[in-house]
């Protein structure tokens, strides 16, 4: 897990460690390190700077670098930006995205 300033600071150094075969950056607890806002798809300058960091270190070392996503659209991005593998949103998300629009479909079916 890379999910500090101090970790992307020494991405290669932890990447570089015998055994290590793939890292992940929590964006959350990585933009709180780093005191900028929260948000899964963080768009603060110096957010993208760490993330954009880690994937290049991983990139150059040939270690799989992951990342928690906000959406199916960030996934895409992330993929054709050589991210390898990636964490869509969170159970209770899917659940409540799938609870909402089944009850806008109740709704409008009833009117």
């Amino acid at each position: 897990m890379i999910e500090d300033g101090e970790a992307v600071g020494r991405a290669e150094e932890i990447m570089s460690v015998p055994g290590i075969d793939a890292v992940f950056i929590g964006p959350n607890d990585l933009a709180c390190s780093m005191g900028v806002p929260l948000g899964l798809d963080n768009k603060h300058p110096d957010h993208v700077a760490a993330v954009d960091h880690v994937l290049e270190i991983g990139k150059k070392l040939g270690i799989p670098v992951g990342i928690h996503c906000g959406s199916a659209e960030e996934i895409v991005r992330r993929a054709r930006d050589g991210w390898q593998w990636m964490a869509l949103v969170s159970d209770t998300r899917f659940m409540a995205g799938a609870a909402t629009a089944g009850l806008s479909k109740i709704k409008a079916e009833l009117k």
